[in-house]
C-alpha cells in the first residue's frame, strides 16, 4: 500500500465531492428556466436585506412584477416560445438592475426584485426602464407589458414576508386597475397608481 498516494487521492476525491455539493447547493437556488434566483433564494436574500435596512436605517424597496396576458401568449405561440419570453424578460431585469439588487422568478410569470438603498420612486424609475426595454422585440406577438407593485420599508412592515405581501397586493391592484402600470403600496386610505402606458400620470384612489 502506498499510503501517501492513497491519502492524496482521497483528499482530491473529498475536494471534488465538496465542489459538487457547493454546485448542487447553488443550483438549488436558481430557477431552471431563467437561471436567475428562485423563490428560495429570494426569501433568503430578502430576510438579509430587511435585517440590514432595519439595522442601518437605510431604504429598501421590493418590486413584484407579473407579465400581462401571458397565458394568452402561451396559448397562441406555445410553451417553448413562452419559456423563451420568460428568459428574455429575466435577462432584461438583470440588465436594468444593479449588482447589489436581487432579481428572482417567484412564480410562473411572476418576478420580484429586492432593491437595497432604494426609495419607492426610484423603484418606479426602474420599472420605467424595464417597461421601455421589454415592450417591443423581447417576445413574439403583441408588445410585452407587465403590472408591478412596489413596497418600501416602513414602520408597518414588521417582517420580510410583509414587504413581499404589500408589493404583491399592490401588483394585483395594478392588474385590477387595467394592467400595464405600477401601483405603490399605501398602508392607509389610498395608493398611488402610475399609468403604465407612458408612466407619466399619478392618480390617487381609495383602496379596496
Amino acid at each position: 500500500m502506498n499510503l501517501p498516494a492513497d491519502l492524496d487521492t482521497a483528499h482530491k476525491m473529498i475536494l471534488q465531492l465538496l465542489a459538487k455539493a457547493d454546485e448542487l447547493e447553488a443550483l438549488a437556488r436558481l430557477d431552471p428556466i431563467t437561471r436567475i434566483a428562485n423563490r428560495r433564494a429570494f426569501d433568503e436574500r430578502l430576510s438579509a436585506a430587511f435585517a440590514h435596512a432595519r439595522r442601518t436605517s437605510t431604504a429598501l424597496s421590493v418590486v413584484v412584477v407579473d407579465l400581462d396576458n401571458f397565458k394568452r401568449r402561451n396559448d397562441t405561440f406555445g410553451h417553448a416560445a413562452g419559456d423563451t419570453c420568460l428568459k428574455a424578460f429575466a435577462a432584461q431585469l438583470v440588465v436594468q438592475s444593479r449588482a447589489d439588487d436581487t432579481v428572482a422568478r417567484i412564480g410562473g410569470e411572476e418576478f420580484a426584485i429586492i432593491l437595497p438603498n432604494t426609495s419607492e420612486m426610484d423603484a418606479v424609475g426602474l420599472c420605467q426602464r424595464i417597461a421601455a426595454a421589454v415592450r417591443y422585440g423581447c417576445c413574439a406577438g403583441d408588445p410585452l407589458t407587465f403590472s408591478a407593485g412596489v413596497a418600501e420599508l416602513d414602520g408597518s412592515a414588521m417582517h420580510p414576508s410583509t414587504m413581499l405581501e404589500y408589493a404583491d397586493r399592490a401588483m394585483y391592484q395594478a392588474k385590477r386597475s387595467g394592467k400595464d402600470r405600477v401601483t405603490l403600496h399605501r398602508p392607509a386610505f389610498h395608493r398611488a397608481v402610475i399609468d403604465g402606458g407612458l408612466f407619466q400620470r399619478i392618480t390617487r384612489y381609495l383602496s379596496l
